[in-house]
């Protein structure tokens, strides 16, 4: 057994996602890098299609939730911006966030290629490999914390 904990550990490849929750305890997706998301999105959406997609605040919070369990291989209802209470919703928007966020995170067989949720689960691919880069080479995740996410909006 400790040959095997000593070969994890000494792995230059093997992911600390301890730490990565340590860094993404308190953060959110900064509003710059939600608005290059949305528009990222926005360019891959059928025009008629595009000016109908709104991009509210749980739409935010749900796809930061989805991005830091996907970082921390943990689970998006355990994401620490669901269950900080100075960022609690009431609980009706609670649950739509929890909703968006499972469509994020899988979109179902009716998400064609194209549909948003389909779309922004593949944007958001993208970003977490991003982030996770910045994370495990020591780099600030962000320097955008929930407070200051909050005060954006």
């Amino acid at each position: 057994m400790t040959l095997l904990a000593d070969e994890i550990t000494a792995d230059p490849h093997c992911v600390d996602y301890q730490r990565r929750r340590e860094q993404l305890s308190s953060w959110v997706i900064p509003p710059d890098e939600w608005r290059t998301i949305t528009e990222k999105v926005a360019q891959r959406q059928l025009p008629r299609v595009r000016p109908l997609t709104h991009w509210s605040s749980l739409r935010h919070l749900a796809a930061s939730a989805v991005v830091w369990a996907w970082a921390t291989q943990g689970h998006y209802w355990l994401a620490p911006m669901l269950q900080d209470r100075q960022h609690r919703l009431p609980a009706p928007q609670m649950r739509e966030v929890k909703v968006e966020a499972c469509h994020i995170n899988r979109p179902g067989p009716r998400d064609r290629r194209g549909s948003l949720r389909r779309l922004l689960h593949e944007t958001l691919r993208d970003y977490c490999r991003d982030l996770t880069t910045r994370a495990d080479a020591g780099r600030p995740a962000t320097t955008t914390s929930r407070r200051k996410a909050r005060q954006a909006r």
